[in-house]
């Protein structure tokens, strides 16, 4: 047995050889942060470098320094002169580059000034030529010192100088280094992992094809270069491991340039993380901390119609509304094409009556989260080749799990989000367009609607949502919802969510091609005041303590299901000739419960009331004798049907249980009526409660159970149309699933 001291010696070098190498720092969180409001000053301007120790963070604005901790809270901050550019840190000491502004007439238009760090100013050294980006390894300082191009591609290259740390004497005269190709405006920031130097350069979107990341040996040869995106600093951190190397990159929010009167706006840096790992460059932030600068939700932004594309006006819309502390992005009537777009906690969508978004059938343009720098998405959110397959042949559910697979793909994506509502004025249209994408479900189903996961406080109301590649709503791990008012043409699925908690679904109009609404560990649901028209079932679904209430479903459907249309049809997103396709309505309730997720409760005290559904094939259909494919998780445990009608039913009622957990099961003041003669009103097993209290059944020619065994005596008072009589089966058990 390790004695103490032996024990905690060897935790500590676990520890910190998690980090990297025994003896490094941790990063204290991979989340994405803002300075806390007010760290950083507007009349500083925006970022111009970063550094950062096991406690600490400096950044360089135009005319200051500031130093924060890893929450964002300034410790202290210093007056430097304008304008100072990138930061590094090195034995202690905090070095920082200057640029005489342009058009000044001073022989030394660069410096390097020196703090401790506490940022007390301890010397400094001027030279003719500009400085910018600065680093340090093992006491030799590497500094930028301007464009060194030529006429015709002036930023192709650039002057580079070194120094001694210890007295900033020069050790070099300055050097040109040609980086192979044009950049913008020279070198913002360096860094280094002690042994390769790492050189950002001020790239705009314009030239978004350039590489404007370049990775050099300490002679300057050129590694490796990379398009990274516009940085405002940069460092490295420990624990990359080998051939692995993590930075912490920093760009400023909200700033706007220097304002004409009044007062300097206020800005914050954002820093999130990425790493360069086998000649690739990734982003690995997880999801932001910060998410509102200000405490306001009064932003108001109109959009207006665009020729063409309206996808990038669109997003900067959410995106600076959401920077801006959140309020409400206008979209006026005409109509918007659009590819994926992301909504962000804050922000409400109002799509104004005659407002129609129009989506792009090509399910490619949908790929966005991998490029979002204003909330990064994980690297282990993404499922890289990860495509549907049947669920016999699956080996993962990646496809499904994973937010920011293929799979989940949508016109609209809420994320990690809160306080998001869609509202639609009357007349207002989100059009899917019948997506269509060879390696989606089934081969052909394209992108859904509206995708949200991990998001509390969401509000979708009054659009109508039509022809969506796949789901109209596809929602995972949420809470606190609403949909209100809402229309839902054609499509898939129209409401499906799962691992939901708190979810309201009231006076919507679903005519769906597949389930209207589905899903499975929800907990404390109710939908009110619902029509469905469906081609499956009005219900697919699983929870805890749902209330169905005053919903009236009916077939056959207006839609079909769109895995019954020829192939052609899948393809053009037509919806076929009239009549073609499946359209006959499978069941009013269908159990769902499969194994992609593990259930966290018993499902159970699901209340269908006041209901009333009509030409369904099924009135119930709980099947876990073993043959269904989504009924194989967490059995149910009761549901109560009280005052719904049905008529032109097609089958019996489907009540198979578990023969471990046995389930309840109640009607009262129900009356059902059958299309064709049916030998038994319920075929049913491992039924521990039966209740029939006031109902009524006509078209039944046989016992009222038909038992494949462990099935409760009926309480039938006022039970009408047939006897209270239960029957062993003598075949084996056949339902067909659904």
């Amino acid at each position: 047995m390790l004695r103490a001291p032996f024990l905690k010696a060897a935790i500590l070098f676990l520890i910190l050889a998690s980090c990297g190498v025994a003896g490094a720092w941790c990063v204290p969180s991979w989340d994405a942060r803002l300075t806390a409001p007010g760290a950083l000053m507007g009349r500083s301007g925006h970022v111009q470098g970063m550094c950062v120790s096991s406690n600490a963070l400096y950044f360089a604005m135009y005319n200051q320094i500031v130093k924060t901790d890893w929450m964002g809270r300034r410790l202290k901050s210093v007056e430097v002169p304008k304008h100072t550019g990138d930061v590094c840190l090195w034995n202690g000491r905090l070095y920082a580059a200057f640029c005489e502004p342009g058009g000044s007439k001073s022989a030394n238009r660069g410096r390097i000034m020196v703090y401790d760090g506490e940022l007390n100013f301890l010397k400094e050294t001027a030279f003719p030529r500009p400085a910018d980006g600065i680093t340090c390894i093992a006491g030799v300082l590497y500094v930028g010192l301007g464009p060194g191009g030529t006429k015709e591609a002036p930023y192709r290259g650039n002057w580079y100088g070194k120094f001694d740390a210890e007295t900033l004497a020069p050790l070099s005269e300055p050097f040109r280094v040609d980086h192979g190709h044009d950049c913008c405006a020279g070198v913002q920031n360096m860094a280094t992992d002690g042994e390769r130097l790492y050189v950002s350069y001020y790239t705009p979107d314009e030239k978004a094809h350039t590489p404007d990341f370049i990775v050099f040996d300490r002679d300057f040869n050129v590694l490796g270069a990379h398009r990274f995106g516009y940085r405002q600093g940069i460092d490295v951190l420990p624990g990359g491991g080998v051939g692995t190397v993590r930075f912490i990159y920093v760009t400023t929010v909200n700033w706007m340039g220097q304002p004409k009167s009044g007062d300097w706006p206020p800005v914050q840096a954002l820093w999130q993380f990425a790493e360069l790992k086998n000649g690739a460059i990734r982003d690995i932030t997880r999801h932001c901390i910060y998410r509102r600068p200000w405490n306001r939700d009064d932003v108001e932004i109109t959009v207006r119609p665009v020729a063409g594309d309206a996808t990038a006006a669109l997003q900067k819309a959410f995106d600076d509304c959401f920077l801006a502390g959140g309020g409400t992005v206008t979209v006026e009537k005409g109509e918007y094409a659009v590819k994926g777009l992301r909504l962000r906690s804050g922000t409400t969508l109002l799509l104004k009556s005659g407002a129609m978004l129009k989506a792009s059938r090509n399910c490619d343009d949908y790929d966005i989260l991998a490029s979002d720098r204003i909330e990064p998405v994980p690297a282990d959110d993404f499922a890289p080749g990860v495509v549907w397959v049947t669920p016999r042949k699956r080996k993962t559910n990646d496809h499904l799990l994973k937010c920011a697979s293929r799979w989940n793909n949508a016109i609209i994506r809420i994320l990690r989000a809160r306080n998001v509502k869609v509202i639609g004025e009357p007349g207002a249209v989100i059009d899917g367009c019948d997506s269509y994408d060879p390696v989606g479900e089934e081969h052909f189903r394209g992108v859904h609607g509206i995708s949200v996961h991990d998001s509390t406080n969401c509000v979708f109301s009054g659009y109508t949502i039509r022809n969506t590649g796949n789901w109209a709503h596809n929602v995972w791990r949420c809470a606190d919802l609403r949909f209100e008012g809402l229309t839902i043409l054609g499509g898939h699925d129209g409401i499906h969510f799962s691992v939901c908690d708190r979810v309201k679904i009231a006076d919507c109009t679903m005519r769906t091609g597949d389930d209207c609404v589905a899903g499975f560990d929800n907990e404390d649901v109710t939908v009110r005041g619902c029509s469905f028209n469906t081609a499956c079932s009005a219900f697919r679904f699983g929870g805890r303590r749902v209330l169905i209430e005053g919903c009236r479903s009916w077939g056959p459907a207006e839609y079909p299901i769109r895995n019954s249309l020829p192939k052609e049809d899948q393809i053009s997103g037509s919806h076929g000739k009239p009549g073609a396709g499946w359209r006959t309505m499978l069941a009013l309730f269908t159990y769902y419960s499969d194994f992609t997720i593990k259930v966290r409760h018993d499902p159970g005290e699901i209340t269908v009331r006041n209901c009333s559904v009509e030409n369904a094939q099924r009135f119930l259909h709980y099947n876990f004798s073993g043959n269904e494919t989504w009924q194989k998780n967490r059995p149910l445990r009761s549901i109560l049907f009280e005052d719904v009608t049905a008529t032109g039913l097609g089958l019996s009622l489907c009540a198979y249980g578990d023969a471990g957990e046995k389930f309840s099961l109640a009607l009262k003041g129900c009356r059902l009526s059958f299309a064709k003669p049916q030998r038994e009103f319920i075929r049913a097993a491992h039924v521990e409660s039966l209740t029939l209290d006031g109902v009524s059944v006509e078209g039944v020619d046989g016992p009222c159970v038909r038992s494949w065994g462990d099935v409760a005596e009926p309480r039938a008072d006022g039970l009408k149309g047939v006897a209270p009589d239960i029957v062993s089966a003598a075949e084996p058990f056949n339902v067909r699933p659904i």
